[in-house]
C-alpha cells in the first residue's frame, strides 16, 4: 500500500479536527505528572558552619612555612571531618531524642566538608529533614572536629570554630520541581494526543 505524504495544510486540518482530543491528552499529561511530582516531593535542609585550623606564629621567620604546611593539610582535615570517627562523635553529641530519628550511618551520610582555595577555612555542611535537625548536626560535627582532630593528627594546630549555625541561615531545597514535571507531562500529553489524532485519521481512511 502506498504511503501518503501529508502537506502542512493536511496536518493543520487533522490537528484542528482533533483539537479537543489533543487538549484533553495535554491536560491529562500535565495533571498526571503534577500529581506524581507532589507525591515524590521532599525538602532537604542544609546548615553550614566553618572552622579554621592553624598554628600560632611564635617565630615570624617561619610564618610562611607554617601557613603553607597548614594549607597543604586542609584537604586531609576535610576528609577527617566527614570520616566516621568525627561523625560518630558528633552523633554522641546530638540530643538523645535525635537518636530515635537518625542512625550513625545517616548522620555520617548527612555531613560533608569543603575546603576553599588558598584558605585555611573549612566549611562543614549537614543535611537534615528539618532546619532544626540540620543545625543540630552541623554544630555537633564542628564541636566533634574541635575535639577529635588534635587527637587524630598531633600537631594539627588550633581548631577555631565560627559562630554556631542557626535556623535562619539554613538553606532548603525542594525536589522535584512541580512546574517542570507539569511542563514535561503536558509536552508528552500533547505529543501523544497528536499521535492518536493522526492514527484515528489514518484508520478512518483505511476503513
Amino acid at each position: 500500500m502506498k504511503s501518503k505524504n501529508y502537506s502542512m495544510q493536511d496536518l493543520s486540518k487533522i490537528i484542528v479536527k482533533n483539537l479537543l482530543v489533543i487538549i484533553i491528552f495535554t491536560i491529562l499529561g500535565g495533571g498526571t505528572f503534577g500529581l506524581l511530582a507532589k507525591h515524590k516531593r521532599s525538602t532537604t535542609y542544609t546548615a553550614e558552619r566553618s572552622i579554621v585550623i592553624s598554628h600560632n606564629f611564635s617565630n615570624s621567620n617561619k610564618k610562611n612555612d607554617v601557613v603553607n604546611a597548614d594549607l597543604s593539610m586542609t584537604s586531609t582535615y576535610s576528609d577527617m571531618i566527614s570520616g566516621r570517627e568525627i561523625t560518630n562523635k558528633a552523633y554522641e553529641l546530638l540530643p538523645k531524642k535525635m537518636h530515635k530519628k537518625y542512625t550513625e550511618n545517616q548522620v555520617a551520610a548527612a555531613v560533608s566538608a569543603d575546603t576553599h582555595p588558598e584558605s585555611l577555612v573549612i566549611s562543614i555542611k549537614a543535611h537534615g529533614d528539618s532546619a532544626k535537625d540540620a543545625v543540630a548536626i552541623v554544630n555537633a560535627t564542628a564541636s566533634a572536629a574541635k575535639v577529635e582532630i588534635p587527637k587524630m593528627q598531633p600537631g594539627a594546630g588550633n581548631v577555631h570554630i565560627y559562630p554556631k549555625a542557626t535556623e535562619n541561615s539554613v538553606v532548603s531545597k525542594t525536589t522535584p520541581s512541580t512546574k517542570k514535571y507539569v511542563v514535561i507531562g503536558s509536552a508528552l500529553g500533547l505529543l501523544f494526543g497528536m499521535i492518536v489524532a493522526f492514527a484515528v485519521d489514518t484508520w478512518k481512511k483505511l476503513i
